[in-house]
């Protein structure tokens, strides 16, 4: 009888510890669904989402980034998991960034981290206008102004007036738009005839990389020999009347698209609307001499006039400029001209 009750009360203590072993409580957890081993995203500013999976309630845990430029929410309108929400602004440096995007508990028991790695646009100057010629890169070029004035602009900030002067203009310390892969893109009101922009040559201070507006449209010509010998033959862009506001971005590549030839394309309001070539020679780009143009100047006029001994005379224009940007060492992609477009027109 002894035996039968000691053997009850044996199988009712390995029931009851069966018992608990069943219901042993989860260990707590976080962990993000898709990124493990990081994310990588491009330069432009956006809103990312990233799936959640946890035990713990959300009221247990937080969610932080190592870095200003992105900033985090945890949520639980995700269904069965919690959403992150990240608020990521553009990239304007010229080399990638990182950050560490952590949740975890309250007491520590649980986290889960990744790594976002946000590539470069290639944005060498920025300029907004916004009541000074302030670069917003961390390159740091701040041009001369000469007899220029601040007005409004088409956002409700402010834009930049360059008159019809010659002696109104823009004097940045930089060629840049002297590389062979460049874009320079800004926002214009009521462009007309006459010249926009140039780049100084070092070897001898004349002209190259001109802009100008030449019977209602934009005529871009790189080399000094096309400039001086060449230029009324030179092809102009094919485009709409410039009347009020717009984005002008050209997005030019010499022995890129095409051997020996420099291949411009140009986007009005984030649309692309025509190409121009304009023949150089590549061996002669390569050395030193009065025939290099490429990597061969020492800034960047915007505003002014052009007169040489031995071109034509580019007469200044009225100018009113705003959102001026360089990417010295890149052709952006037509999505990324309409990306800024979108963005900026606001």
């Amino acid at each position: 009888m002894k035996s039968k009750q000691f053997y009850l009360i044996l199988l009712g203590i390995v029931s009851l510890m069966m018992v608990c072993s069943c219901e042993k409580e989860e260990e707590p957890y976080v962990k993000f669904v898709n990124n493990a081993n990081g994310e990588s995203i491009n330069a432009e500013a956006r809103v990312l989402v990233f799936p959640v999976e946890s035990n713990i309630e959300i009221s247990q845990l937080s969610a932080t980034c190592s870095a200003e430029w992105c900033d985090v929410q945890l949520s639980d309108k995700g269904g069965d998991n919690l959403i992150l929400t990240a608020n990521i602004e553009e990239n304007m440096r010229q080399t990638p960034r990182e950050a560490i995007i952590m949740v975890k508990s309250a007491n520590g028991q649980a986290s889960a981290a990744f790594v976002l790695t946000q590539e470069t646009s290639g944005l060498t100057a920025y300029y907004t206008f916004d009541g000074n010629c302030n670069d917003q890169t961390e390159t740091g070029l701040t041009p001369v102004s000469l007899e220029t004035s601040f007005v409004n602009s088409f956002n409700n900030s402010q834009a930049i007036e360059i008159t019809n002067s010659s002696n109104s203009l823009l004097s940045f310390p930089n060629s840049l738009v002297d590389e062979r892969e460049m874009t320079i893109s800004f926002w214009a009101k009521d462009l007309s005839d006459g010249h926009i922009f140039h780049a100084v040559r070092l070897r001898d201070g004349d002209p190259a990389f001109i802009l100008a507006v030449v019977n209602g449209m934009l005529k871009f010509v790189v080399t000094k020999y096309n400039y001086g010998w060449q230029y009324n033959n030179c092809s102009r862009f094919t485009h709409n009347s410039l009347d009020g506001w717009h984005m002008i971005t050209l997005v030019s590549d010499f022995n890129k698209t095409a051997f020996t030839t420099i291949t411009t394309r140009l986007y009005i309001d984030g649309n692309f609307v025509d190409v121009v070539t304009e023949g150089d020679n590549v061996f002669s780009e390569s050395e030193e001499g009065d025939t290099k143009n490429y990597r061969a100047c020492s800034k960047f006029v915007m505003g002014g006039e052009i007169k040489t001994n031995f071109g034509p005379t580019i007469h200044t224009t009225t100018l009113t400029i705003d959102n001026l940007r360089f990417y010295k060492y890149r052709c952006l992609s037509e999505d990324e001209v309409k990306y800024i477009y979108n963005k900026e027109r606001r």
